[in-house]
Formats: structure tokens, sequence, C-alpha cells
């Protein structure tokens, strides 16, 4: 027993052969919800699912329930289930964690045992113990977000599957505006596919219904920084600051816009391509964030880049630390890394 694939997953799921314990975790919500409720459907039986399956919350979780409910024999059934959702490590403390490696050590074969990450990071303080542990006594699947292009060849699958064509291009399009989250995906082309009406999507259709979503304003507000438009960046934020976003949420994502720019532009300088700087820097599926941020630098010298982060940071610490409006942050220092982009110096 180890770590297993989707594909994998799903073909257990099919062929009902499951493991004794399964631990789903990774950053893409829709799939594990997903994938959590397949196995509940293929394992427990609907008109014994109040005898079968066993639910419980990590926070304030009693290993001794737990264990219990492990034991227990199914009624009138081949198998129970036990889930539990969104356990912390850090929460169970010493005694919760060794007892919750004792009960999946140790699972009857009346019962499937599901630990999923629903709302958690699985990262941080003692989740290695644990996910070693369940690689070592069940079976562990990631599931991450897709690649731009895979989002993209989906939404051309979804589309079709709704009577729809869109094009490549259009769908990477679609994804550039509404983000990588799944769950929005599939709400966002319901909404798309509504909206045309001879059988073949249209840019007009996406930028009819489609919302944008807050990170891809951020990031669109940098560019516009970066291109000179300060009163399209301004008009943005207060879209940002009305659907009432954080400022330490928004600058967050601002600097995460001006590192990918100053990691482009280090690459550029150095006689890299993007993509070789994404593979040092560990972007994974998300190397396009670095062409996009050598496209948005390139009119900006490294100084100003590194002139730029300096005053993002001095921003960052302002918003942490001090009890000033954070709006009135945000503008000042858009203002400033206007200027910059502009080769103007600031104090």
């Amino acid at each position: 027993m180890s770590a297993i694939t989707e594909q994998e997953l799903k073909k257990q799921i099919r062929s009902n052969e499951f493991d004794n314990l399964y631990f789903i975790y990774g950053n893409e919500s829709y799939l594990k919800k997903h994938y959590l409720e397949a196995l509940i459907k293929k394992i427990v039986d609907d008109s014994f699912k109040d005898f079968n399956l066993h639910t419980f919350d990590g926070k304030g979780i009693d290993m001794k329930e737990v264990a219990l409910a492990v034991e227990a024999l199914p009624m009138m059934s081949e198998r129970s289930c036990v889930v539990i959702k969104d356990i912390k490590p850090t929460e169970l403390g010493d005694g919760g964690k060794d007892a919750l490696i004792s009960v999946v050590s140790d699972i009857p074969e009346t019962c499937i045992v599901i630990i999923c990450a629903l709302t958690v990071e699985a990262e941080g303080k003692g989740w290695k113990e644990l996910i070693s542990a369940f690689d070592k006594y069940g079976s562990t699947v990631k599931l991450e977000k897709m690649s731009r292009q895979e989002l993209s060849k989906y939404v051309i699958k979804g589309a079709k599957s709704r009577g729809f064509e869109i094009d490549m291009g259009l769908a990477d399009y679609f994804i550039s505006i509404v983000g990588d989250s799944m769950t929005n995906v599939l709400n966002e082309l319901e909404k798309v596919c509504a909206n045309a009406t001879d059988g073949k999507i249209k840019k007009e259709n996406i930028d009819a219904v489609t919302v944008k979503t807050a990170e891809v304003k951020i990031f669109e507000l940098s560019k516009n920084l970066v291109s000179g438009n300060s009163d399209k960046a301004f008009a943005i934020l207060d879209s940002l600051m009305k659907q009432r976003e954080e400022p330490i949420s928004v600058l967050a994502t601002i600097i995460t816009s001006y590192v990918d720019m100053y990691r482009a532009k280090v690459a550029s300088s150095g006689g890299h391509r993007p993509e070789e700087a994404a593979k040092v820097f560990n972007y994974g599926k998300n190397d396009f964030r670095l062409k996009n941020g050598a496209k948005n630098a390139s009119k900006m010298s490294m100084d100003s880049l590194r002139r730029s982060l300096d005053v993002l940071a001095d921003a960052d610490e302002k918003l942490k630390s001090t009890t000033v409006d954070g709006r009135f942050i945000l503008e000042e220092t858009m203002m400033k890394l206007f200027l910059l982009a502009n080769g103007e110096k600031v104090c």
C-alpha cells in the first residue's frame, strides 16, 4: 500500500476493490469532495447508511469513539465506512496522533476508513508522520489543481458534453478569467453555455456572463500598474474593496505578481526562458505565471523591479503592524509602483 494516482482511485471505485484505508488530500477542493462522495456511494448501501456510515469532524475529535466505530460490525451489509474530515495534527496532540495511527494500523476487513483533508492543507507540523503512516497502512491520493492546458482541455470536453464547441484558445481565455478552481470553472461554464445560442461558444458569450475571480482581478491590477494604466488599476482596486476583499490578501497577490516578474526578468537577463526559471522555482503546473511575468516586466528595468519589491515589503509591514486604514496603504503603494514603472524615483 502506498500513494496512488487519481486514475488508480477511479479504477478501484469502478471495480469495487477497495483498500481498508484512504487518505485524500491536495489543493483541488472539487476533486477531493467528488472522490469522497464517490467512495461513500460505492462502499455504503443507502438503505443502511444510518447504521454503517460514521462521520467525524477533525475538530475536537474523540479517538475512542473513532476506534469503536471502526470495530463495530456492519448492519446487513458487507462493510461499514468511517469518514474523518479535516484533522489537524497540531490539534490532535501526541496522544491523539498516536491513537489515530494505532486505529489505522489495524482496521478490520469489515470496515473502510476514509480520511479527507477537505478544507485543510496537509502541510506543516505533524503531517509528515501521519502521511507516512497512511502510506504504510493504506492508500494516499493527492488531488492537485490541473495545469492551465489541462483545464482548457477539460473545458472543451465539458462544453462538448453540453452540446457546444469551444476552441483551445478561447478555452484558455476562459480559464484566464475564471481561475483554476474546478468548482468555479464548472459553474461559469454552465453560464456561458446558457448564453451561447448556435452550438458554438464565442468570446462575447464569455465576456457577457463570466465573473473574474479576485486573484485574476489583482493580477490585472498589477499588469495595469506596470503598463502605465493607473486609472484602470485603481478602478480594479475599488471593485475589490466593494467585494470586501481583505487588503492584506490583495497585497499578497500583488507581491506574488511582482515576484513572478522579477524572477522572469532575472532569467531573461541571464539568457534563460521563463519555462526554465519555472522549473528552478518549482512552479509546476503554474509555469504560465512566469511567461506572463516576462511580458509584464519587459519594459521595466531590474532596478525598478527591485525597488518595487522594497515598496511592497514596506507596505506588508505597515499592514501587519499599524492601525492605518488598509485601503490607504494599498493606494499609496500602488501609486509608488506606478511611478517606478514609469522610471521615476520614490521616497
